[in-house]
């Protein structure tokens, strides 16, 4: 079973923007933004065939055919303190949305010509035992298509471990509202 728990802040570090969470796990996703109408009650939305993906920007972690692609674009490696690996480089948007159909581009669909032309750069850190420990990735992008104001996102994936077990914490049932 695969479960996820992510919080996140738009914006830089100084940033004093609303807080998203969300957590997934098998058949549900549970989802609470600040700035909603659902303040202080988490969403939840239920879908047998819902199961959470493990992204960092738009790379899935979880897909062999992708990290292929990924790792063939290094243009660094570094060895870490845990004996493991960091490696880092560029790839297009294109060549990650040929590998994957779940790549959107906000309110617009599949990318198109030029914004297949993105770069995502991105580092991957791998423990000496060949998981994943991390994945950040940093790319500048329309906010809509068509938009002339750009969107610089980071996301930072960090795996605590890798088990049989899976213990996520889901939101109080008092606090969840369903969501139609």
């Amino acid at each position: 079973m695969l479960a996820i728990d992510v919080t996140m802040r738009i914006g830089d570090e100084t940033a004093v923007s609303p807080i998203q969470r969300w957590i997934e796990v098998e058949g549900r996703g549970y989802w609470r933004d600040e700035a909603r109408k659902s303040k202080g009650k988490w969403e939840l939305v239920e879908d047998e065939s819902y199961r959470p993906q493990v992204r960092a920007g738009r790379i899935n972690a979880l897909a062999p055919a992708t990290l292929k692609a990924v790792l063939a674009t290094t243009s660094a490696k570094h060895s870490t303190a845990d004996g493991g690996v960091r490696y880092q480089g560029t790839i297009t948007l294109g060549a990650l949305a040929r590998l994957d159909p779940l790549i959107r581009i906000p309110f617009g669909g599949r990318p198109d010509k030029s914004e297949r032309k993105i770069k995502v750069s991105w580092r991957l850190w791998v423990g000496k035992d060949h998981l994943i420990r991390r994945l950040w990735t940093s790319r500048t992008e329309p906010e809509s298509r068509g938009s002339s104001i750009k969107v610089r996102s980071v996301s930072d994936l960090r795996v605590n471990s890798w088990s049989d077990t899976v213990k996520v914490n889901t939101p109080p049932p008092d606090q969840v509202t369903v969501k139609e």
